[in-house]
């Protein structure tokens, strides 16, 4: 539910200039978390300087047990999917970031996922020949 604050802004003035366009771009940056691959791990810095990191390699037990997230809404999914790599503790926190935050970072850790997997798929296929 929304605030009412009594802060006085001079709209007029402020909409002289006023880029929507812009000001979304500003705060999606603002909101994206810095990723980084550091020994294996997907670490991130989120904009409030909190750092956490998830494993780019899981055992096949951790690979079913995030198959049968699938039918869970998107949220349950970046819940149960951060509890069984990286804790309950550092889950509950990282879940307790900003949406935008928690989800772009998702997405970057899959995208890094995908790559680590391509490149070792390349490799196992290359040493069968």
């Amino acid at each position: 539910m929304a605030e009412k604050k009594t802060e006085t802004l001079d709209f007029d003035a402020l909409l002289e200039n006023y880029d929507e366009e812009q000001a979304l771009k500003t705060l999606s940056s603002a909101l994206e978390p810095k990723v980084i691959v550091v020994e294996g791990d997907a670490v991130a810095k989120f904009p409030d300087g909190s750092i956490y990191r998830l494993p780019l390699t899981f055992s096949i037990d951790d690979a079913d047990a995030l198959k049968e997230i699938d039918g869970d809404d998107a949220v349950e999914q970046m819940r149960k999917l951060f509890s069984r790599l990286c804790g309950e503790t550092a889950s509950k926190a990282l879940m307790a970031e900003p949406f935008q935050s928690v989800s772009a970072f998702a997405n970057r850790y899959f995208e890094l996922f995908q790559k680590v997997n391509q490149a070792s798929l390349g490799e196992s296929q290359a040493s069968l020949r």
